[in-house]
């Protein structure tokens, strides 16, 4: 687990990713741990590991509006639009709208419509 906060610090994400996968299979990670190991998948377009991680604790916190955001980010990334500006309408609906301009205009540039 060191090892995966020391390369995670010093911006080396794959090394980073190996270590947290590593540690996860001698012990299971701890929720935070978890979740930066989604968000280090998403961040190395490993799209499809980042979206079971956040799943699962998606159904664990189903009104997280912070989980919600990083699906919908992995959405945008798997050009997979429609899905996105559904998770970001629901959260607007909400009154969650704290990263969701950055989200929005993300998907606005990649498609050029909203």
């Amino acid at each position: 687990m060191v090892l995966a906060t020391y390369y995670h610090r010093m911006g080396k994400m794959q090394q980073a990713i190996k270590h947290f996968e590593h540690a996860d299979l001698v012990e299971p990670l701890e929720e935070s741990k978890k979740l930066l190991l989604a968000q280090l998948y998403a961040q190395n377009n490993q799209l499809d590991k980042a979206l079971n991680i956040y799943n699962i604790y998606t159904k664990k916190y189903p009104t997280s509006w912070k989980l919600k955001n990083d699906i919908a980010n992995v959405y945008r990334k798997q050009q997979q639009y429609q899905k996105a500006l559904d998770i970001v309408e629901q959260l607007f609906k909400r009154r969650k709208i704290i990263f969701l301009p950055s989200t929005l205009w993300q998907i606005f540039m990649q498609t050029k419509k909203i």
